[in-house]
């Protein structure tokens, strides 16, 4: 199986295997994971079963992928992962702008420490989003 992608627009194949599919599905659970797990402030075994539900995928089947335990994916599940990390990563980056705007509008000073932080949280989150997306 091939799949067509390249970050300057043009086509080019690489090779795709189950494999393959299975190390991009474990990356993009263990950073949803840990992305609910930090709003949530919970654990990550706790935020797996929410994210159980919303990718459809069975609780033990999330764990054996994160434990690298799983020889494939079915490509409808990588699917499902792969839309719940981007719908997160939104979130995200709606959450941050809102808190940077708020700052703002009560007349933080540009230079303060806190609207640094969640300038750079937020540029941060537009990068991971990026790689999503790729």
């Amino acid at each position: 199986m091939a799949a067509y992608d390249n970050e300057d627009g043009f086509f080019s194949q690489r090779k795709m295997d189950g494999a393959t599919d299975v190390i991009r599905a474990r990356d993009m659970l263990l950073r949803l994971e840990n992305m609910e797990a930090e709003r949530l402030g919970a654990s990550a075994d706790d935020v797996r079963v929410v994210i159980s539900r919303q990718v459809r995928i069975s609780v033990a089947s999330l764990a054996n992928l994160r434990r690298g335990r799983l020889k494939g994916i079915y490509s409808h599940q990588l699917t499902r992962i792969r839309t719940a990390l981007i719908a997160a990563l939104q979130n995200r980056l709606r959450a941050l702008e809102h808190e940077i705007q708020l700052h703002l509008q009560a007349g933080a000073d540009p230079g303060d420490d806190d609207l640094a932080l969640a300038q750079a949280a937020l540029a941060e989150a537009k990068k991971r989003l990026g790689a999503a997306l790729k």
